[in-house]
């Protein structure tokens, strides 16, 4: 390592240094905030969204998947796109396609018209996070990066949070009016855009030390090169299996879920969001313990125990007090933070030029198991629904036991599969 690149290894955390790159990390994560909000606003309205469209539990979980669809098959793109034109330019055209896509939604009378929607706001979307990965990798030095993978869900948290019970409020005192609160949505997407525009900047290239992007090879090549990487892939399937619960739950199935235990809209809402907090917050918690304990493959297995055991209890426990749903809920996104992790690791096995690539294409794996795990629980709810076509806390436990057995995957590919790094590149280059 040069001289440069040791300089930038020892500056702080919180200094001078790397205040621009709080500045500009902040803005993007206000539109991971953003896009959260609309990725899980679903599970509040399902019901409503359900029946005013006149369709079924499987329908829409295929509406809601349209997201996912277009997040994950954009992930490589979005990592070349990003590493080419870099995340000013494309974070704002980003910003104004997601807002385009809520205004489709909400303008929508169809369940094609819904999906298009969905679809338009997934493939802005997936910029969100690549982007702040890639000003992670950019304006911090590289010791922080577990850390800093975590502190990614800190303020997109904020934003299915305010899907929950505010926006479960926001439907009850408007009568349900779902298309107008997603209007003054759009408008806050278009004012975020010129913000961004206006405030975030590349990092100059003459100014990049060893730890930053290297010029870049063919596409073709790049992409050759890093299919060719074991643990890439390792990584990648573990993350695919180790999210869809959040989703699933916390996304769109979890708050009917909670209103078949007899809890109201507003508390279901409420507890389930729970999920996303303990996201935010547990996801730091997992990269800095990891950070600490100089290994990653331990900590993605006891994650994934961890996650089955308490959505199982979520699913099966039989439970009627709402703390205890809220409590279990914040765990299970504590849990969750191991799919966070999984992109340090990606950025530990390949070489410093391929990051941007690979962080998308690992982002591509997370979203592909949640849009899969939406629409197969979508499926199962609607084929074990009672009598009269009425969904029942049977047909819904069924539905999300899919999350346990997506989690029991994960424990298996993280102890079989997934090889220690010890917090250290693989790739000197």
């Amino acid at each position: 390592m040069n001289q440069m690149s040791k300089g930038h290894e020892q500056i702080g955390l919180f200094s001078k240094a790397t205040i621009y790159g709080w500045i500009f990390f902040t803005l993007a994560g206000c539109f991971f905030l953003y896009e959260f909000f609309l990725r899980s606003s679903m599970g509040a309205m399902e019901d409503i969204f359900r029946h005013d469209l006149g369709t079924n539990s499987a329908t829409v979980a295929f509406i809601s998947s349209a997201y996912f669809l277009a997040y994950s098959i954009m992930q490589i793109p979005v990592g070349i796109l990003i590493d080419k034109f870099g995340v000013r330019k494309m974070g704002t055209v980003a910003v104004l396609v997601t807002a385009v896509g809520c205004l489709l939604f909400s303008m929508s009378h169809t369940v094609m018209g819904a999906w298009w929607g969905r679809f338009g706001i997934g493939f802005g979307s997936a910029f969100a996070f690549v982007m702040m990965f890639k000003i992670i990798l950019d304006w911090f030095p590289g010791k922080y990066l577990g850390f800093m993978g975590g502190m990614t869900q800190v303020l997109g948290i904020i934003g299915p949070i305010l899907a929950g019970a505010p926006f479960a409020y926001a439907l009850t005192v408007t009568n349900d009016d779902w298309r107008g609160i997603f209007h003054i949505v759009v408008l806050i997407g278009v004012v975020l855009a010129i913000v961004y525009w206006l405030v975030v900047r590349d990092k100059i290239k003459s100014n990049i030390s060893d730890l930053d992007v290297k010029p870049k090879g063919h596409t073709i090549a790049k992409l050759k090169k890093l299919i060719k990487i074991k643990q890439l892939w390792a990584a990648a399937v573990f993350a695919f299996f180790v999210y869809p619960a959040i989703e699933v739950i916390g996304s769109l199935f979890g708050v009917p879920f909670m209103q078949h235990h007899g809890f109201s809209l507003n508390d279901a809402a409420g507890s389930v969001s729970f999920v996303w907090l303990g996201l935010g917050l547990g996801s730091p918690f997992v990269g800095w313990i990891s950070d600490r304990l100089q290994k990653r493959k331990p900590v993605l297995t006891m994650c994934a125990v961890f996650g089955a055991l308490i959505t199982l209890a979520i699913v099966w426990g039989g439970m009627t007090s709402l703390t205890l749903f809220s409590g279990l809920f914040f765990l299970l996104g504590v849990a969750t933070g191991a799919q966070t992790l999984s992109f340090t690791i990606v950025v530990e096995n390949v070489p410093r030029e391929l990051e941007g690539t690979a962080v998308g294409f690992n982002n591509m794996f997370v979203l592909m198991g949640a849009a899969i795990g939406q629409m197969f629980s979508g499926w199962m709810l609607h084929y074990s629904q009672g009598a009269g076509g009425v969904h029942n806390l049977l047909g819904y436990q069924i539905a999300l036991s899919v999350c346990v057995g997506s989690f029991v995957v994960a424990i298996l590919l993280s102890h079989f599969f997934i090889k220690e790094t010890a917090c250290k590149r693989q790739y000197p280059y």
